[in-house]
């Protein structure tokens, strides 16, 4: 179940939270870039999607990710932790965002996002 999104700016570390079933933080980079390009409503509703795809992920965060070899190439990436032993689950869950942001969003638009998910089973 999905809490009505919400957010607020910490100060103290200048963090965007993203408040879902599962809080997306966002780093103050990644900010930047989303409001760069007027994505902020874009951003909140890919954070709202992976919580709810991942609704029990131990840790979700937006950051800024920089090619190294491209200049000026950069994205926001979803890093979503995640305690599942199970690699079918992973893909499925892969999968399911990958479907749902082709449904909803232009291929220029997605250039601009992608999601790494890290296992981390217990």
């Amino acid at each position: 179940m999905l809490v009505r999104l919400e957010v607020s700016c910490n100060q103290r570390r200048n963090l965007k939270m993203i408040e879902t079933t599962v809080p997306v933080s966002v780093s103050p980079s990644a900010l930047e870039f989303v409001r760069e390009r007027d994505l902020e409503s874009t951003l909140d509703e890919l954070g709202e999607l992976a919580s709810e795809i991942f609704e029990d992920a131990s840790h979700i965060a937006a950051e800024m990710h920089e090619d190294p070899d491209v200049e000026g190439l950069r994205w926001i990436s979803f890093h979503v932790e995640v305690c599942w032993n199970d690699a079918e689950r992973v893909r499925k869950a892969r999968d399911a965002w990958y479907d749902r942001t082709a449904k909803d969003y232009t291929p220029a638009l997605l250039s601009d996002f992608g999601l790494e998910i890290d296992r981390r089973p217990k």
